[in-house]
């Protein structure tokens, strides 16, 4: 952040990091540290453009909540002359603009309306990219991400608001086996994203290739419930079994999230298919805010979500580790125990791929043995980008291309670029 606008008078210079670390440290002893936080904290900063300043080379000009946002690149930035990608600052004006309408995504890139995106439905692009006229004037593709989604059982529910449904791993294997995720991902994403078997990606060397895909089998499936103690007793198509001296139906709610039509075909492809096998999955649409604090405290049974990743090393902590659980982080499931802990530590802490790619691979296996998540597919990402601009290249990592690195071509120059998918 930058020092000389959010502390003009270099008030920090006064304190140690040691001080304000101190429990014993009183602010209110301290009445400028508290007039300090009470000007940053104030919402202009998050809200009001005048007063959004960051580090960067752009900023931000004008923003309108779920329209657009205007960035305008700054006159006497430091990486002006600089010649890393990263830091070039080609276009003088970015405007992002948001369209989250399926139909009106398409209009606007046959009449040319906009220059490039990084996420559009893949039913517009598939659509898109079958028109001649879209082709002569846009470069496009399905480009392999670091991202995966999945659906995450309550591995360690409270017995009590949330049943005692998944506690077993060769139930969640068994409702694994019933996900027809070949068929969702042929149905609702057309066949462009990819199946995944783990927490790490198939485009790392750590991934471990000796994990074979869950198969669909809905007839194993069932032979496995019953094993586990879970048969229909009653009659009435749900399984059940009596845990803790009471009967339990294998009912439940699945937690889904609004923000795309394809969560919600996920979720009803998934349930229909769990009720084949016995199964009753009520489908809950919930917002993002709200899901994530459901997953955070606990409180559901099953909930779908995704993971952005990146081509850096991963470090499972966060998603993983028992502390994540402890403490309401995004280990959500409940995953894990001292061994997985210990060996998440040393991945964390391990340098040389000799050693710390082993470790990966174990704890892949580990992970894939337990079962907390049936992990779905790894998104394709759609990126478009207009021929009119030069360095129009698309990568694995979000958001897919460098907006500030694109350069208006001259007109008759358009067919000398091509995009690197």
């Amino acid at each position: 952040m930058q020092q000389i606008y959010f502390d003009p008078g270099d008030l920090f210079s006064r304190y140690t990091l040691a001080q304000l670390s101190d429990p014993a440290f009183n602010p209110s002893q301290h009445p400028e540290l508290v007039n300090w936080a009470a000007t940053f904290n104030d919402p202009k900063y998050g809200h009001d453009p005048e007063f959004m300043t960051g580090l960067g080379m752009y900023k931000i000009t004008t923003w309108q909540p779920g329209q657009h946002i205007t960035l305008e690149k700054k006159t006497d930035h430091w990486t002006q002359n600089s010649t890393y990608y990263g830091e070039k600052s080609l276009p003088e004006k970015i405007i992002f603009k948001v369209n989250r309408d399926p139909n009106s995504q398409d209009l606007e890139f046959k009449s040319q309306a906009m220059d490039a995106t990084g996420s559009i439905s893949t039913k517009v692009l598939i659509n898109l990219q079958a028109d001649p006229g879209f082709n002569r004037n846009y470069h496009s593709g399905f480009i392999d991400t670091y991202n995966y989604s999945y659906a995450a059982f309550n591995t360690r529910p409270d017995g009590i608001k949330h049943k005692k449904l998944f506690t077993d791993a060769a139930v969640r294997k068994a409702i694994a086996m019933l996900i027809p995720v070949d068929q969702i991902i042929k149905v609702v994403h057309k066949g462009k994203n990819k199946r995944m078997v783990g927490p790490v990606s198939f485009l790392k060397p750590e991934f471990n290739a000796e994990l074979k895909e869950v198969p669909f089998n809905i007839e194993e499936g069932k032979k496995m419930l019953d094993k586990a103690g879970w048969k229909d007793t009653d009659g009435d198509n749900i399984r059940d079994k009596v845990i803790d001296g009471s009967k339990v139906q294998m009912n439940f709610k699945l937690n889904y999230y609004t923000t795309q039509i394809e969560w919600k075909d996920i979720a009803t492809m998934m349930a229909e298919s769990m009720y084949k096998g016995g199964i009753k999955a009520e489908l809950n649409p919930m917002d993002v805010g709200n899901l994530v604090l459901a997953a955070r405290q606990h409180d559901f049974d099953m909930m779908l979500g995704s993971w952005a990743s990146s081509m850096l090393p991963d470090d499972f902590t966060q998603l993983w580790h028992t502390s994540s659980w402890t403490s309401e982080g995004s280990n959500y499931s409940g995953f894990g125990n001292a061994e997985t802990d210990a060996l998440i530590d040393s991945i964390k802490y391990t340098l040389d791929d000799n050693i710390r790619i082993p470790l990966v691979k174990k704890f892949q296996e580990m992970v894939y043995n337990d079962q907390p998540y049936i992990f779905l597919f790894a998104s394709l990402r759609r990126v478009v980008i207009h021929r009119r601009f030069a360095n129009a290249e698309m990568y694995f990592e979000r958001p897919g291309f460098t907006v500030n690195n694109l350069k208006l071509l001259n007109p008759g120059s358009m067919q000398v670029n091509n995009a690197t998918p």
